[in-house]
């Protein structure tokens, strides 16, 4: 075990100075689907910023207004990103989901979710995407819940 500390300690001290910066961060918008309900979703997703590669990314949305609730959900991903062309490339996503509500009683429902974007890098450090996510998740109560959502975003890249 105290060979290992030395061993740690020089990994932490010596990771960010040699790994280049390798998420983007993303501001997005959408609308989630319920049964036949409808509702705006925003938030925040981190993934990786480079093209041909697989790493971890989670995203955190906001649901306003959901039925009276405020509704956050959150995804935690593994994604391999493949370049289609110079400057677009493709993020396929899988991993686990966590829903929670807000006002109303609340809610909790865990789950996993399925998900495929389209990232195209602009001019700069700035550029679009967009998103699918098929979120299944189940409460407490054994309700089964099929959350997909389609989302539209401005990616800040480093």
């Amino acid at each position: 075990m105290r060979n290992l500390l030395p061993l740690a300690a020089l990994l932490c001290f010596a990771t960010p100075r040699t790994l280049p910066a390798q998420s983007a961060v993303s501001f997005q918008a959408g609308v989630m689907t319920a049964e036949s309900h409808h509702a705006l979703e925003v938030g925040v997703r981190v993934s990786p910023a480079q093209a041909n590669t697989v790493g971890f990314g989670f995203s955190l949305d906001a649901v306003p207004d959901w039925q009276h609730v405020l509704l956050g959900l959150t995804d935690v991903s593994v994604i391999g990103t493949i370049g289609l062309v110079r400057d677009v490339r493709l993020e396929l996503r899988a991993g686990g989901s966590l829903m929670f509500g807000v006002g109303g009683g609340g809610a909790l429902a865990l789950g996993y979710h399925l998900g495929a974007g389209m990232v195209a890098d602009l001019t700069g450090p700035v550029g679009l995407r967009a998103d699918y996510t098929w979120r299944h998740l189940r409460g407490f109560f054994e309700e089964s819940l099929p959350l997909p959502s389609l989302t539209i975003g401005v990616v800040l890249q480093p």
